[in-house]
């Protein structure tokens, strides 16, 4: 039986996604894991060789941006960050491919399958591994000490736990299912244990969202009602004090002063080269050289972005990260795809996940399941509503 390039390519991404654990760098840099997504633009190449493609509007833009990258490196900035260089090609190419692919529905059901045992693993590791890397400055957050003797950013760990915990706790609500709740459980101690009010603060607002536009909410105020009697009291048993305070100081982020700062910092070096950016290079590099500050970061992506690309080019790059959020919607996807999305979204507005696997492999997943319901939606003429019905 033949096996469809489709296929293949979802489950090298599944396979990215369930060794993530294994990345052993603090930000979730692609760094050597980047030999998967070759594997990935390798095999869509064969699949779409010959075929005619269709110039969607992601195409355009993300060629636009590789075009971009290089004249970037060749006259913006000599000194340009191999890593960031190649993790820029990786993204562009991938938004590039997922266009290109014809995936089907049992195929976009296993990339979910993959996706959320990937946040369980992870989840997993933060509750074995109860790895407390910020003692030194009073803080007793949780984390996951890597093989490589690194940690991972709490901040990052819990971006990437959130958005399968959203659509998780969508299918409990649906399917009451207790492996399910079991599962949500564990990926909402993690969060808590993580110390992350950015990832907390989405879910509640995605929780909310789904209670505010479903049917029968009184039923799934009731299976709410027992993940959290599951997780909370056990969270509580498991976190510091310290940590509970952290929690307790709310989740604006505006009252968060060390934060200010570090927006404050890249929207001045936006200011000092507006239009062309400032190349391919960490933004705590260009702070470091014009600011004299070794502990202040941009922390915000789409800051980074127009650091790194300019006020154009950066404002191209934010919108390949809208269109599957405009697509969703105008195909009628169903809720918990459009709600976690938006959250990604979010969450990246408060962390500095530039082109890590934090950012890649939601993309990679969200462009897939875009790409499904226009594909259905103007292959039928109705609204394609849920991968997971039938």
């Amino acid at each position: 039986m033949r096996v469809r390039s489709e296929a293949i390519c979802n489950f090298l991404i599944g396979i990215h996604m369930l060794t993530l654990v294994l990345n052993g760098t603090q930000y979730f840099n692609i760094g050597d894991r980047s030999y998967i997504y070759l594997a990935v633009v390798i095999v869509a190449m064969f699949s779409v060789f010959g075929k005619r493609i269709h110039l969607a509007i992601e195409i355009i833009l993300s060629f636009v941006m590789l075009l971009f990258v290089f004249f970037s490196i060749a006259f913006v900035r000599e000194e340009s960050s191999r890593g960031t260089v190649l993790a820029s090609i990786v993204f562009f190419v991938l938004i590039m491919v997922w266009s290109c692919l014809d995936v089907r529905k049992e195929e976009i059901k296993k990339l979910l399958i993959y996706y959320k045992y990937a946040a369980l693993i992870m989840s997993i590791g933060v509750i074995i591994s109860r790895y407390q890397p910020y003692t030194e400055i009073g803080s007793n957050r949780y984390s996951i000490m890597t093989f490589t003797g690194e940690y991972y950013d709490v901040n990052f760990l819990s971006a990437f736990i959130v958005i399968p915990a959203i659509m998780l706790c969508y299918d409990c609500f649906e399917k009451k299912s207790k492996k399910d709740i079991f599962f949500l459980s564990i990926m909402i101690i993690a969060i808590l244990m993580t110390g992350s009010r950015a990832a907390l603060g989405v879910f509640a607002m995605a929780v909310a969202i789904m209670f505010a536009v479903q049917k029968n909410a009184g039923k799934k105020i009731i299976v709410a009602i027992i993940v959290v009697g599951v997780a909370l009291p056990l969270a509580l048993e498991m976190l510091p004090q310290d940590t509970i305070a952290h929690y307790a100081r709310g989740i604006n982020v505006l009252e968060d002063k060390r934060r200010m700062l570090d927006w404050m910092s890249g929207i001045n070096l936006i200011a000092m080269k507006p239009w062309l950016g400032h190349g391919l290079v960490s933004s705590r590099s260009l702070i470091i050289q014009y600011f004299h500050v070794t502990w202040v970061t941009t922390h915000n992506t789409y800051l980074v972005f127009i650091v790194n690309f300019g006020i154009i080019f950066g404002a191209v790059c934010i919108l390949l990260f809208f269109i599957p959020l405009i697509r969703m919607f105008k195909y009628k996807a169903p809720l918990q795809f459009k709600v976690a999305y938006g959250m990604f979204l979010m969450s990246i507005l408060v962390i500095e996940a530039n082109f890590s696997d934090i950012t890649i492999i939601p993309m990679c997943v969200f462009y897939i399941l875009s790409n499904y319901y226009k594909k259905i939606c103007l292959m039928s003429g109705q609204d394609g509503y849920a991968i997971r019905q039938g």
